[in-house]
Formats: C-alpha cells, sequence, structure tokens
C-alpha cells in the first residue's frame, strides 16, 4: 500500500477547529453581515420606490366635490373583510380622541381656573294675575325657553361672539330659589327663577344681566299669550368669585380622558397592518379635508404605502452575509494545504502530539483591525508562556528516552525560515541538551532524511507550526516510517 495514501487517508476534519477559527474572525463576519443588510435592504428600497413611482404616476386624481362617504367606502372595499373591523374601530376611535381633545382646548368652562370663578346670579319674579296655578307652567316654560338656541346666541353675543353655543350653554344653569339671597325672593319660591352665569375674565358684567334680562321678557310676550297672562321683573343681579371642585374634577377628567384615547389610538395604530394602515392614513385624510369640499390629490384606488426600508430585508442580510462568510471560511479552512492545530497534526502522522505552544499574535495595518486577541487569548491563555512551555516539553521529551532507552533525539524543523518556531527548535534542543539527551536541530527535514545515513536506531521530534504545508509533513512522517525509525512525537507551534 502507498504510504501517502495510508496517511492521506487518516486526515479528518476537526469541527471544534472550524469554530475556534470562525470566532477568531468575528469582526469580519459581522462586517460581511452588516454589508450584506445594508446591499440587500437598499436593493429592496430601490425596488419599492420605483414601484411606488409608478402607481403613483399612473394614478389619477379624484374629481373634486366627490362624497366622501363613496371614498371612504372604495377604500374599505379594497380590504378583506377581516381586515376591515380593525381599520374602522380605529377611525372611529380617532374621531372620538378628536372631540374630546377639541372640546378640551375650545370649552370656556374647563378652560377657567375653578379655584377662583366668577358667577354672576339673576334673580326674576313671574308675576300672574289671574289663576296662580299656571306658575309651575311658567317656569318650566321659562327654563326651557332660556336653554334654546337663540338666547344662546344673544348671550353668547355678550360673553364670545365666536364660541359655540354648547360652550355657551355649560356656562348657564337654573334655579328655582336663591339660597345665597333668599330674602330677595317672594314667599312662593315656584314664581321665582334664578339664572346662574359663570364669567370668563374681562366679560362686561352689565351686558350680559341685560342680555339675559332682553330674552326673559322677549319670552314673556310668547308665554302670555300660550299660557297665561303674567309679567316676568328682574329682581336682582349680584357677582362673586366662588370655587367649584366639581369642575376641578370635570376638568381633570377631560384631560385624563383625552391622554388615555390617545394612547389607545396608538396602540390600535400599531395593530394595523401596512396596508390597513394606508387604508386608515388615507379616511382619515378625507375627513380632514371635509365632505366634497377638497380634492384629494392620490387615486383611492391606487393609494400605495410610501417606500422604507424593509426590516425583513436588512434582517435576512445580516443572516445571509454572517452564514456566507462563515461558510466560505470554513471551506477555505477545510481546502487551505496548511496544518491547523495540534489535533489536525496528530491526524496527518499518525503520532502523539507531546507538546504544543502558541506565540501572541503580532499583526500591523488592516489584518490588526480584524484580527481577534480576545478569542486568541481565550483559547491559548495557558499555551503562551514560551519559557514556561519549552521547559515542559523538554522534560516530556527527556522522560520519553528514559523510558524507551533513546539515546539520541532528531528535531526535524517543518518551518519556513522566518518562522518563529526556529528560535523554539533550538530552544527546545538547548534544553534537552542540558537534561542529558544528545540532539540534533534539521532545517531541510525532506532533503537531510534522503542525504543523511539514518537508521532506525535514529528518533525524531517533528516541530510544526500552522503554516507548514501538509504535504511537507506527509512526505516527513512516511520517510521516518519506512526507515523504521522510532517517532517521538510531534509539537505543534501556533503563530
Amino acid at each position: 500500500m502507498d504510504g501517502n495514501n495510508r496517511i492521506e487517508n487518516r486526515k479528518e476534519i476537526d469541527f471544534t477547529e472550524i469554530v475556534w477559527v470562525l470566532l477568531s474572525q468575528w469582526k469580519m463576519i459581522l462586517l460581511s453581515a452588516l454589508i450584506m443588510a445594508v446591499l440587500l435592504g437598499g436593493v429592496n428600497y430601490l425596488k419599492a420606490v420605483r414601484s411606488y413611482n409608478a402607481k403613483k404616476g399612473s394614478s389619477e386624481p379624484v374629481v373634486e366635490n366627490v362624497d366622501v362617504d363613496e371614498q371612504i367606502s372604495t377604500i374599505m372595499g379594497s380590504l378583506e373583510p377581516s381586515k376591515q373591523l380593525a381599520v374602522r374601530n380605529a377611525v372611529n376611535q380617532k374621531k372620538y380622541l378628536d372631540a374630546r381633545d377639541k372640546y378640551t382646548r375650545e370649552s370656556i368652562l374647563i378652560n377657567l381656573d375653578p379655584y377662583n370663578l366668577r358667577v354672576i346670579n339673576i334673580g326674576y319674579k313671574i308675576n300672574v294675575s289671574g289663576d296662580q296655578s299656571t306658575v309651575p307652567a311658567l317656569h318650566d316654560s321659562y327654563t326651557a325657553a332660556f336653554d334654546s338656541e337663540a338666547a344662546m346666541e344673544k348671550i353668547g353675543k355678550t360673553i364670545d361672539e365666536n364660541a359655540d353655543l354648547a360652550y355657551i350653554r355649560e356656562l348657564i344653569s337654573f334655579q328655582r330659589s336663591n339660597p345665597l339671597n333668599s330674602t330677595a325672593l317672594a314667599d312662593d319660591p315656584t314664581d321665582s327663577i334664578t339664572v346662574f352665569i359663570t364669567l370668563p375674565d374681562g366679560v362686561d358684567e352689565d351686558a350680559v344681566v341685560a342680555a339675559a334680562t332682553d330674552v326673559m321678557k322677549d319670552f314673556s310676550k310668547t308665554l302670555s299669550s300660550s299660557i297665561a297672562p303674567h309679567s316676568i321683573k328682574q329682581t336682582y343681579a349680584n357677582a362673586q368669585n366662588v370655587v367649584n371642585y366639581d369642575l376641578v374634577t370635570q376638568r381633570n377628567d377631560a384631560i385624563n380622558w383625552v391622554n388615555s384615547l390617545q394612547n389607545i389610538l396608538k396602540t390600535d395604530i400599531n395593530e394595523l397592518s401596512t396596508e390597513q394602515r394606508t387604508a386608515y392614513e388615507g379616511i382619515v385624510k378625507l375627513l380632514d379635508a371635509g365632505n366634497g369640499v377638497k380634492a384629494v390629490q392620490d387615486s383611492v384606488e391606487n393609494q400605495t404605502p410610501k417606500p422604507s426600508v424593509s426590516k425583513k430585508a436588512v434582517l435576512f442580510g445580516l443572516i445571509f452575509g454572517m452564514l456566507l462568510y462563515s461558510l466560505l471560511s470554513a471551506l477555505f479552512f477545510i481546502k487551505r494545504g496548511n496544518v491547523e492545530s495540534a489535533t489536525h497534526l496528530q491526524s496527518i502522522t499518525g503520532s502523539q502530539v507531546i507538546g504544543e505552544m502558541c506565540y501572541s499574535l503580532d499583526t500591523s495595518g488592516i489584518k490588526a483591525l480584524f484580527s481577534s486577541g480576545a478569542v486568541f487569548r481565550k483559547r491559548f491563555n495557558n499555551l503562551t508562556d514560551e519559557t514556561k512551555q519549552i521547559e515542559k516539553i523538554a522534560r516530556v521529551v527527556v522522560a520519553i528516552c528514559q523510558r524507551r532507552g533513546i539515546e539520541k533525539v532528531n528535531i526535524i524543523e517543518l518551518t519556513n525560515e522566518n518562522s518563529k518556531a526556529n528560535d523554539f527548535a533550538r530552544l527546545l534542543s538547548k534544553s534537552i541538551n542540558e537534561k542529558g539527551v544528545e540532539n540534533k536541530v534539521f532545517d531541510k527535514s525532506v532533503d537531510l532524511l534522503i542525504e543523511t545515513d539514518l537508521t532506525s536506531k535514529d528518533s525524531f521530534v517533528i516541530i510544526t507550526n500552522n503554516k507548514t504545508a501538509i504535504k511537507s509533513v506527509e512526505e516527513t512522517a512516511f520517510n521516518i516510517e519506512e526507515i523504521g525509525a522510532k517517532d517521538i512525537g510531534n509539537v505543534f507551534v501556533r503563530e
């Protein structure tokens, strides 16, 4: 059997070594992942931009004054039925939030200081010339009439002519009698009406009282003909500053309500898919524009999400980049024709490894940037003390020689001329010699084994490093086996 083939058949892949090689190149793996993530993310974004521009260019503006409800129906119809409910809920939540937020911002009462409210009390007395049994009916009619839109408009002009009537109505309330000034009322409280009006700062109180009294007199004419002849008279009007604790609670509740609705809407929107969110934004835009007031620029049928970087593409790029570089590194490691580790050396020669040591990394430039000293130190933290390792290996060699009766050792150095392992071979030779065992260092092992008259009585220690060619180790081991020499073992030096 051919010796080279026999030795070749004993070669095996050390997966642990491959893992360490990949760990030592973590910076390059990370760089490869980032490059691939940027590349795939960029390509995906460019495709999205091209698709967006193509659809945008093909879309036709919606004709102005088209009913908003029809457009909303079209948008909802473009979604699958299972996706419509979430969009509809989000839209309704947005409507409700906008209404509550508008009220909190625009309500006159909510924005007043509840600890210093200016309230004016106006008392009126109903005088019926005939049957007094109509007084309760008149009282109720005045209360209802005073709450009408016409009354609110007249009084609202004296408070804030631009305010919504609903906000004016919040400032006004009624009472059959006035506990703050009961002496001003008639003995029967049912024929008296007290109007309470809360006033913002800077409002003319006399003008508000005059407007309220005019409203009462106008209603008196109508009610005299419809219910019973009567007259109504203002009995008093006074103002005072009060504290309204109910308004404190109402104000806080309104603010908290808006904050809560904002959080709920934010959660609802985050749970929408890209398609649903696009539909939601389109509907909100239509609602903001108003029914038939403003033309929508983008076609409802061709609404597409604005281009953005796909997270999936970036994530896939990161994973693909790491796997690609790791795979190429592993294949290069397997195919490379150098001895990679002590385990690899043992699988090639078939003899035991009697020693292993490591020199610290000596790198510069771009190589230093991407070398991983941390992984190197973690892996070889017990093998980097040169003096200690040489002494340890020398003692092992001497012990083997003494046990086997070997008097001379041939140290075969299978490294290149610039390798630090050259110095290691000479230092090892010196240490062995000091321990009483004769030895000799061979620099050019293959040639010297052929030219030198060596016999089976000779013994050998092979020194290799991670830059040694596998072919050189195989040939050396084969020649040693051919002459039947004693193989003490191998020493691996990592650089």
